[in-house]
């Protein structure tokens, strides 16, 4: 129901202060909706059925670094990581669109990277789930698979009664 109006709904919530605006031009609405997803985990659970199973929540960066044996491994940052007490984490990434998000083929080619460098350092022998949390959904085509599950703007609107 929400997601036709997200910019309406991103305005009002910035006016009772509920979400920041971010100043730098063209970040803004990612930022806002990151801020909206991070505030709506709840909800995130829920659309992913995982509520009953004991969660923690966080983030993860890592620089560009070199390991011991000389392997390059680029910088990366996680947007929201949900490590799950069934030894999964569901590494979710936050975007912002217009439309339904499309995945090409270079950005399935960085969701593969991040994930084997997250992997790497952590040393985590858990099972990785790729998370797309976006306004309108996902764009079926080729490369849509390497994407585990979607939460869409709706699903962040969904309420207990």
């Amino acid at each position: 129901m929400y997601g036709g109006n997200l910019t309406e709904v991103l305005k009002n919530l910035c006016k009772c202060d509920f979400i920041r605006e971010y100043s730098a031009y063209g970040k803004k609405e990612k930022y806002a909706f990151e801020q909206v997803c991070l505030h709506h985990l709840i909800q995130i659970r829920g659309a992913l059925s995982i509520k009953g199973v004991l969660t923690n929540v966080c983030t993860w960066a890592s620089p560009k670094q070199t390991d011991k044996d000389g392997t390059e491994w680029p910088g990366v940052q996680i947007d929201l990581l949900l490590c799950r007490g069934d030894h999964i984490i569901d590494v979710c990434e936050m975007k912002y669109c217009q439309a339904e998000f499309v995945v090409t083929g270079k950005y399935a080619e960085q969701l593969r990277e991040r994930n084997a460098v997250f992997t790497h350092f952590t040393k985590t022998k858990d099972t990785i789930h790729t998370v797309l949390v976006t306004t309108y959904g996902l764009k079926q085509n080729n490369y849509s698979d390497s994407i585990y599950s979607t939460v869409t703007m709706d699903d962040l609107f969904q309420f207990e009664r």
